[in-house]
């Protein structure tokens, strides 16, 4: 008997000890006579992270269980909603604007409503992008609109 043929179901098992194999199946630790590859085949579908690998040794043949390395799905990156005040930031944007102009085209009073939930939560969305990053702080300080800021601002218009 060849690996091959026990890569079948219809192969015909030969028993070298028939009194030992009366034996193993007298005390239960065999349940039918030659169905043991068959079974291991079936069984093994239910677990489609094992594979077996059959070697012949000539006299005998040896069965490794392999558990196959576990890849983690790819699930593309979580991007949280555009929340409804940054809708209205990147409506409102022309060119590069300052602080000053954006807040009053939004007619916006309190400057830190404004910072916390328009101007910093747009760049944080990746909506808005500051002309001068190195120097957040600086009087010269300009905003505009990212490149994907860009694409939602033409879908509200």
């Amino acid at each position: 008997m060849s690996v091959e043929d026990l890569k079948t179901d219809f192969y015909q098992a030969k028993h070298r000890n028939k009194l030992l194999t009366e034996v193993f199946y007298l005390t239960g630790d065999i349940e039918k006579y030659g169905t043991g590859y068959i079974r291991l085949r079936n069984w093994l579908k239910e677990y489609p992270k094992l594979r077996y690998n059959m070697k012949d040794f000539g006299d005998f043949f040896r069965i490794e269980l392999v558990e196959l390395p576990v890849t983690p799905p790819v699930t593309p990156p979580v991007t949280p909603p555009v929340t409804p005040p940054v809708m209205q930031l990147v409506a409102i944007f022309e060119k590069e604007m300052s602080r000053r102009e954006i807040q009053d085209k939004l007619a916006l009073a309190n400057k830190k409503h404004f910072l916390r939930l328009y101007l910093q939560a747009g760049i944080k969305q990746g909506m808005v992008e500051m002309t001068i990053p190195d120097k957040p702080n600086s009087r010269l300080q300009k905003y505009r609109l990212t490149g994907k800021g860009t694409e939602l601002q033409q879908t509200i218009r």
